[in-house]
C-alpha cells in the first residue's frame, strides 16, 4: 500500500506563504509519500468546511490547483502530482489538455489527472461561472474524457458533442511524457454516473472517507458491478481513498495516535485499497512528516492489499 499527501484545501491558516507550501511539498517527498494532491477550488463555503471537520478555517485562501502543482513540481523530483479533482466546469477540455500535457513534460512524467463534475454552486456564482444541472455536468465530464483520450490516441480530428465543439483534439498531445497518457483518476461520492464513468474510463478510482472505512466496501462492490457491466476487469482500476483524519502524538477527541492509524491502514488494505491519501485535519508540522517517514509509510509498504488490486501501472 502507498500513502499520499493531500494539501489541506483551505491551507491559509496553516501555511500562508509560498515558502511554506514549497517546504511542505519537499517534506512530503523526503518522508516517502508516493503522491501529492490538491483540490480544485477557488472558494470553500463554511458549510463545506464544516462537513469535513474544518469548521472555522478560512475558505477564501485557496491556491489555484494547477498553479500549485506546477510550483510543487519545481520543488520536488520524484513524488507524483495529482488533481483531486479538476472540475470540468472550470476549464474547457482543450485548455485542460494543454495544461496537463505541459505539466507532465515539465515534471518528467509525474502528473495524475483527476477529473470530476464539480459540486459547489456557490463557488461558481462567486466566480461568475455557469453551474449547469447535475446531468449536464456529468455529460460534460464524459465528453471531456472522450476528447482527452481521442487526443492522446493521436487522433487529430474534430470532436462534435452536445457541450463541446473542437476542430482538433490532438494539439500538444506529444508533450506528455507518460504513455499512452497520464493516469486518469475519476473521483466523487456518487454511486451512479461517477461509478459508471470510472468503470468506463478511469485508471484510478477515488472516494473520500470520514470516520469508519466500513462503507467503502459497498462502494467497491458497486464499482465491481459497473466494471462487469462495462466488460472491464475490476483489477485494472487502482482504488484509492482520501482519508479525512487527524493524527497526533496523543489520543484525543477525533484524533488518532500513530498506532491507531496503523490499524486503520490495515483495514483499508483488507478492503483492497492501494493508496490512502491522507488529508490531515490537525496540524501539519515536522512531527507529522517524521512519523510517516519512520513508522506509517514503512508499515503501509508491508501491508498485503486484498487480491484484485489495480494493475494500471500507476505507482510502479
Amino acid at each position: 500500500m502507498r500513502i499520499g499527501f493531500y494539501f489541506p484545501s483551505f491551507w491559509g491558516s496553516q501555511a500562508s506563504s509560498l515558502e511554506s507550501l514549497g517546504a511542505a511539498a519537499e517534506e512530503a517527498e523526503a518522508a516517502g509519500f508516493s503522491s501529492l494532491w490538491a483540490a480544485d477550488h477557488f472558494y470553500l463555503p463554511p458549510a463545506e468546511l464544516e462537513a469535513v471537520d474544518m469548521a472555522g478555517q478560512s475558505g477564501r485562501e485557496v491556491p489555484e490547483l494547477w498553479t500549485l502543482l506546477a510550483f510543487c513540481a519545481a520543488r520536488t523530483r520524484r513524488i507524483k502530482l495529482g488533481s483531486l479533482v479538476s472540475s470540468v466546469t472550470f476549464r474547457s477540455p482543450g485548455v485542460l489538455f494543454a495544461i496537463v500535457n505541459t505539466l507532465d513534460a515539465l515534471s518528467g512524467g509525474r502528473v495524475i489527472l483527476g477529473l470530476g463534475a464539480g459540486d459547489l454552486e456557490e463557488e461558481h456564482r462567486r466566480l461568475g461561472l455557469p453551474y449547469p444541472g447535475a446531468r449536464d455536468r456529468f455529460d460534460m465530464l464524459e465528453e471531456t474524457l472522450r476528447i482527452l483520450l481521442q487526443g492522446w490516441g493521436g487522433e487529430d480530428r474534430p470532436f462534435h458533442g452536445d457541450h463541446y465543439q473542437m476542430a482538433s483534439t490532438a494539439t500538444g498531445a506529444t508533450m506528455a511524457v507518460q504513455k499512452p497518457h497520464p493516469p486518469i483518476l475519476i473521483g466523487g461520492r456518487g454511486e451512479k454516473r461517477t461509478m459508471t464513468l470510472a468503470a468506463r474510463y478511469a485508471d484510478i478510482y477515488n472516494t473520500g472517507v470520514i470516520g469508519s472505512p466500513a462503507p467503502l466496501a459497498r462502494k467497491l462492490d458497486i464499482l465491481r458491478e459497473r466494471c462487469e457491466r462495462e466488460q472491464r476487469s475490476f483489477a485494472s482500476i487502482s482504488r484509492t481513498v482520501v482519508d479525512f483524519t487527524s493524527i497526533s502524538p496523543a489520543e484525543g477527541d477525533r484524533c488518532l495516535t500513530p498506532n491507531q492509524y496503523r490499524e486503520r491502514l490495515r483495514t483499508f488494505a483488507q478492503l483492497g485499497v492501494e493508496e490512502v491519501i491522507v488529508m490531515q485535519l490537525g496540524e501539519v508540522n515536522p512531527w507529522f512528516f517524521e512519523v510517516f517517514r519512520t513508522e506509517l509509510i514503512p508499515t503501509a509498504a508491508e501491508l498485503p492489499v486484498l487480491a484484485g488490486s489495480g494493475q494500471c501501472g500507476y505507482g510502479n
